[in-house]
Protein backbone atom coordinates (compact mmCIF):
# COMPACT_ATOMS: atom_id res chain seq x y z
CA UNK A 1 0.00 0.00 0.00
CA UNK A 2 2.80 2.44 0.92
CA UNK A 3 4.65 1.79 -2.36
CA UNK A 4 1.45 2.30 -4.36
CA UNK A 5 0.99 5.67 -2.68
CA UNK A 6 4.63 6.59 -3.39
CA UNK A 7 4.30 5.59 -7.06
CA UNK A 8 1.08 7.57 -7.50
CA UNK A 9 2.62 10.53 -5.69
CA UNK A 10 5.59 10.56 -8.06
CA UNK A 11 3.23 11.23 -10.97
CA UNK A 12 2.00 14.57 -9.61
CA UNK A 13 4.24 15.63 -6.72
CA UNK A 14 7.44 16.12 -8.73
CA UNK A 15 5.90 18.20 -11.54
CA UNK A 16 4.00 20.28 -8.97
CA UNK A 17 7.10 20.73 -6.81
CA UNK A 18 9.19 21.65 -9.84
CA UNK A 19 6.71 24.33 -10.87
CA UNK A 20 6.57 25.66 -7.31
CA UNK A 21 10.36 25.70 -7.04
CA UNK A 22 10.72 27.50 -10.33
CA UNK A 23 8.08 30.05 -9.35
CA UNK A 24 9.42 30.74 -5.86
CA UNK A 25 13.16 30.72 -6.57
CA UNK A 26 13.78 32.82 -9.67
CA UNK A 27 17.27 33.76 -10.73
CA UNK A 28 17.99 36.89 -8.72
CA UNK A 29 20.64 38.54 -6.64
CA UNK A 30 21.51 37.39 -3.15
CA UNK A 31 18.89 38.53 -0.61
CA UNK A 32 21.47 40.19 1.60
CA UNK A 33 22.87 42.42 -1.13
CA UNK A 34 25.77 40.14 -2.05
CA UNK A 35 27.14 39.22 -5.45
CA UNK A 36 24.54 39.62 -8.23
CA UNK A 37 25.64 36.24 -9.57
CA UNK A 38 24.99 34.43 -6.28
CA UNK A 39 21.47 33.10 -5.90
CA UNK A 40 19.20 30.49 -4.45
CA UNK A 41 19.17 27.20 -6.30
CA UNK A 42 16.44 24.57 -6.21
CA UNK A 43 15.52 21.57 -8.31
CA UNK A 44 13.00 18.74 -8.31
CA UNK A 45 14.01 15.58 -10.19
CA UNK A 46 12.45 12.21 -11.04
CA UNK A 47 15.20 9.57 -11.17
CA UNK A 48 15.80 5.92 -11.94
CA UNK A 49 18.79 3.88 -10.81
CA UNK A 50 20.61 0.85 -12.22
CA UNK A 51 23.24 -1.11 -10.27
CA UNK A 52 26.18 -1.52 -12.64
CA UNK A 53 28.74 -3.37 -10.53
CA UNK A 54 31.10 -3.05 -7.58
CA UNK A 55 34.79 -2.42 -6.92
CA UNK A 56 37.25 -2.39 -4.04
CA UNK A 57 35.95 0.94 -2.71
CA UNK A 58 32.22 0.53 -3.35
CA UNK A 59 29.99 -2.38 -2.37
CA UNK A 60 27.77 -1.32 -5.28
CA UNK A 61 28.10 1.18 -8.12
CA UNK A 62 24.99 2.58 -9.71
CA UNK A 63 24.09 4.77 -12.65
CA UNK A 64 21.35 7.35 -12.13
CA UNK A 65 19.40 9.25 -14.75
CA UNK A 66 16.39 11.50 -14.67
CA UNK A 67 14.79 14.79 -15.47
CA UNK A 68 13.01 17.65 -13.78
CA UNK A 69 12.88 21.39 -13.29
CA UNK A 70 15.60 23.60 -11.78
CA UNK A 71 15.71 27.30 -10.94
CA UNK A 72 18.25 29.07 -13.20
CA UNK A 73 18.20 26.15 -15.69
CA UNK A 74 14.52 25.40 -16.44
CA UNK A 75 13.88 21.88 -17.68
CA UNK A 76 16.91 19.66 -16.99
CA UNK A 77 18.23 16.18 -17.47
CA UNK A 78 20.28 14.55 -14.70
CA UNK A 79 22.97 11.89 -14.71
CA UNK A 80 25.30 10.59 -12.01
CA UNK A 81 27.11 7.53 -10.69
CA UNK A 82 26.85 6.44 -7.04
CA UNK A 83 29.36 4.62 -4.88
CA UNK A 84 27.17 2.76 -2.38
CA UNK A 85 28.39 1.21 0.88
CA UNK A 86 26.10 -0.60 3.28
CA UNK A 87 26.31 0.19 6.98
CA UNK A 88 26.52 -2.35 9.82
CA UNK A 89 23.31 -3.73 11.28
CA UNK A 90 21.98 -1.38 13.95
CA UNK A 91 23.27 1.79 12.27
CA UNK A 92 20.83 4.69 12.01
CA UNK A 93 20.90 4.50 8.18
CA UNK A 94 20.95 1.56 5.75
CA UNK A 95 23.67 2.79 3.40
CA UNK A 96 25.86 5.70 2.45
CA UNK A 97 26.20 7.00 -1.07
CA UNK A 98 28.48 9.45 -2.78
CA UNK A 99 28.97 10.72 -6.30
CA UNK A 100 31.75 12.73 -7.84
CA UNK A 101 30.34 13.29 -11.31
CA UNK A 102 26.71 14.44 -11.21
CA UNK A 103 25.62 16.57 -14.18
CA UNK A 104 22.54 18.75 -14.60
CA UNK A 105 22.04 19.69 -18.26
CA UNK A 106 19.70 22.51 -19.29
CA UNK A 107 17.68 22.52 -22.53
CA UNK A 108 20.23 25.03 -23.91
CA UNK A 109 23.05 22.53 -23.29
CA UNK A 110 24.65 24.45 -20.38
CA UNK A 111 25.73 22.06 -17.64
CA UNK A 112 26.32 22.20 -13.89
CA UNK A 113 28.76 19.70 -12.39
CA UNK A 114 28.34 18.51 -8.81
CA UNK A 115 29.52 16.10 -6.15
CA UNK A 116 27.29 14.75 -3.40
CA UNK A 117 27.19 12.49 -0.37
CA UNK A 118 24.49 11.22 1.95
CA UNK A 119 22.62 8.38 3.59
CA UNK A 120 19.63 6.22 2.71
CA UNK A 121 17.31 5.14 5.54
CA UNK A 122 14.71 2.37 5.05
CA UNK A 123 11.03 3.28 5.32
CA UNK A 124 7.96 1.06 5.44
CA UNK A 125 7.14 -0.77 2.22
CA UNK A 126 10.57 -0.80 0.55
CA UNK A 127 11.23 2.92 0.23
CA UNK A 128 14.50 4.63 1.09
CA UNK A 129 14.58 8.14 2.58
CA UNK A 130 17.54 9.99 1.04
CA UNK A 131 19.34 12.78 2.87
CA UNK A 132 22.62 14.48 2.04
CA UNK A 133 24.56 17.45 0.73
CA UNK A 134 25.87 18.55 -2.66
CA UNK A 135 28.54 20.93 -3.97
CA UNK A 136 28.72 22.53 -7.41
CA UNK A 137 32.15 22.14 -8.99
CA UNK A 138 31.95 24.09 -12.24
CA UNK A 139 30.06 23.68 -15.45
CA UNK A 140 29.87 24.69 -19.09
CA UNK A 141 28.49 27.74 -20.88
CA UNK A 142 27.09 30.29 -18.45
CA UNK A 143 27.87 27.93 -15.54
CA UNK A 144 31.63 27.73 -16.18
CA UNK A 145 33.29 28.21 -12.80
CA UNK A 146 30.05 27.63 -10.88
CA UNK A 147 30.28 27.10 -7.12
CA UNK A 148 27.72 26.41 -4.45
CA UNK A 149 26.43 24.01 -1.84
CA UNK A 150 23.13 22.75 -0.58
CA UNK A 151 21.02 19.93 0.75
CA UNK A 152 19.69 16.90 -1.05
CA UNK A 153 16.53 15.09 0.05
CA UNK A 154 14.52 12.41 -1.65
CA UNK A 155 12.62 9.18 -1.63
CA UNK A 156 13.45 6.08 -3.68
CA UNK A 157 11.26 3.02 -4.22
CA UNK A 158 13.70 0.11 -4.35
CA UNK A 159 10.94 -2.45 -4.95
CA UNK A 160 10.52 -1.28 -8.57
CA UNK A 161 12.74 -2.51 -11.39
CA UNK A 162 14.63 -0.29 -11.94
CA UNK A 163 14.33 1.59 -8.65
CA UNK A 164 12.71 5.01 -9.13
CA UNK A 165 12.42 8.06 -6.95
CA UNK A 166 12.43 11.80 -6.50
CA UNK A 167 15.20 14.19 -5.45
CA UNK A 168 14.89 17.74 -4.16
CA UNK A 169 17.94 19.98 -4.18
CA UNK A 170 18.05 23.29 -2.32
CA UNK A 171 21.01 25.60 -1.80
CA UNK A 172 23.10 28.45 -3.25
CA UNK A 173 24.66 28.85 -6.67
CA UNK A 174 27.34 31.36 -7.75
CA UNK A 175 28.61 31.69 -11.31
Amino acid sequence: MTLRIIRRSLLWVVPAAALLLAATAPARADDDGGDARSMRFSAGLVISETITGADGNCMAISSLSGSGQAAQLGRVSFSAHDCINFLPTGASAFQTYQGTNAVLTSSSGDQLFATYTGTATPQAGGALLLSGTFSFKGGTGRFAGAKGTGTLNGLEDISTKPPTGVLWLSGRLSF
